[in-house]
């Protein structure tokens, strides 16, 4: 068994800006729109321990229907190594992009292993949009809630959220920079927009998504809803785009592996709603070198109340649908223009 142990280095975030929408609330007469200075983040540093050779991996927690689990521990074959995914929920397509596909490739690296070689355990019922995008960079998956033995590489990071420091740079390394190459040189791949408006359907979606899209497509934006595209063209989008506004989500994942002006958005505006604020995206927009603007959609009374009770997480609104005010996403515009 061989272990290394790596420190992760600290980074840090700039200062962002956040536009709301008008309101009173700074003006008792004029409705204006409150911009709001974000300030620097040091992302954390922490520790990542790679065990490589013969390993058994269990899975991190019982799943669901455990009476139709496998008894038997499964063996890897001759020739190939097992990489375990099984944490920290894999089945959620930003998790799985943007913190464990990274890591894997990273471990892959440091170990001195053939990617293509190697099996991603996930659990069995991991969606078919995880392992199509797998296999999308050539990777095999084995859906599996078994114990796992044989030669391998397990891993831990602490804490677990270090990673945000070093996965825009695991994430271009050889291997999967190779692959992306492909899928940019791949046929149609540059019919996708070079303005694309990445929308939501169902929760977090727009009130006003018509009076937005309308604002938008007199920029040049073509809305786009990620569903509707295989997980190569999602990647292809991103990695196509000159520029890019999006409800605040899962959709923003490939943004980690793009390397704007040559490869990615120079621009990314990101619509926040109230109920379901969150940094993770201008992290990733800052580290891979694009413009980030953060546009707040209108508050709705029954937020006031949670939003200061600080003893209780504010997490019952963030699937709900909201409004983003078109002045206050003109403004954005005007703030991060090149």
């Amino acid at each position: 068994m061989c272990v290394t142990e790596q420190r992760i280095e600290p980074k840090q975030i700039c200062e962002g800006r956040l536009v709301t929408a008008r309101s009173f609330l700074i003006d008792r007469i004029f409705p204006q729109c409150e911009t709001v200075i974000l300030p620097e983040i040091t992302l954390l540093s922490g520790t990542l321990r790679l065990e490589s050779g013969p390993v058994r991996l269990t899975p991190q927690k019982k799943r669901r229907l455990s009476k139709f689990l496998p008894s038997a521990d499964r063996q890897v074959p001759e020739g190939r190594w097992a990489f375990d995914m099984r944490r920290n929920n894999p089945e959620n397509w930003a998790h799985f992009l943007n913190d464990h596909l990274p890591l894997f490739f990273h471990a892959a690296d440091v170990t001195g292993r053939d990617p293509l070689k190697a099996l991603l355990l996930l659990p069995s019922d991991v969606p078919a949009y995880i392992s199509d995008v797998a296999a999308m960079f050539g990777l095999e998956v084995w859906a599996t809630d078994a114990v796992v033995e044989g030669e391998g590489v397990d891993c831990s990071l602490t804490p677990e959220i270090s990673n945000r420091s070093a996965r825009v740079d695991w994430a271009r390394l050889a291997f999967p920079r190779a692959v992306l190459d492909g899928l940019l040189a791949a046929p149609g791949s540059a019919d996708l927009p070079k303005k694309a408006f990445i929308t939501r359907k169902k929760q977090r979606a727009l009130s006003n998504q018509p009076e937005i899209e309308a604002y938008l497509a007199a920029r040049g934006f073509v809305a786009i809803r990620p569903e509707t595209l295989s997980p190569a063209d999602q990647f292809r989008l991103f990695l196509n785009a000159e520029e890019i506004v999006a409800v605040s989500g899962a959709a923003l994942a490939p943004l980690l592996y793009t390397e704007p002006p040559a490869r990615g958005p120079s621009r990314v505006i990101e619509l926040q709603p109230c109920g379901h604020m969150s940094s993770v995206y201008r992290e990733v927009a800052t580290l891979v070198g694009s413009r980030w603007g953060g546009v707040r959609g209108r508050l709705r009374p029954e937020y006031i109340g949670p939003a200061y009770a600080f003893d209780t997480p504010f997490r019952k609104f963030s699937q709900d649908a909201f409004e983003v005010d078109p002045v206050s996403l003109e403004m954005v515009f005007d703030m991060t223009a090149g």
